[in-house]
């Protein structure tokens, strides 16, 4: 099965408005984007608010990650190779991305999870410049969770 949104037209930067009204819509005080060298945005980094604190997370968009994904979906003939360019993948990935959001969203608005619990993977270190998965991943993910306190 072909990669989700693989034949998407919807532009990268149309997707990330929609993720940036979805947060704002459903709390958050902040979007910020960062961009990668190419120009292209490499993340959004938002605050949510909670409990009279700012919680900041950072959401990164991993265009390289789709391209190795449609390299191989080409390669074993599950897509045409003019799916396999940049500006797809960062389409694929952004809008990949928003269809999550929304989903996230939804959970939260019918009491399923928290804002803050959906996007705990995203939370984001500001003075290491890490999300609580990357700080957990160099560790090592069973170390990191044989650390918690029992």
């Amino acid at each position: 099965m072909p990669l989700k949104n693989y034949t998407t037209s919807i532009e990268s930067e149309k997707s990330v408005m929609e993720i940036e009204k979805i947060l704002s819509e459903r709390g958050a005080s902040k979007v910020m984007k960062e961009y990668d060298a190419e120009g292209g945005v490499a993340a959004l980094c938002f605050i949510i608010p909670n409990n009279g604190h700012d919680i900041p997370f950072r959401l990164p968009m991993r265009a390289d990650a789709v391209m190795l994904v449609l390299s191989s979906q080409n390669r074993r003939g599950k897509l045409s190779k003019r799916f396999l360019n940049i500006p797809q993948a960062r389409r694929i990935g952004w809008r990949i991305l928003r269809d999550w959001v929304d989903a996230q969203m939804a959970l939260v608005e019918i009491g399923m999870a928290k804002t803050e619990e959906v996007f705990m993977p995203y939370l984001y270190d500001v003075q290491s410049g890490r999300t609580l998965y990357e700080v957990a991943a160099t560790k090592g993910l069973h170390k990191f969770l044989l650390a918690a306190p029992k």
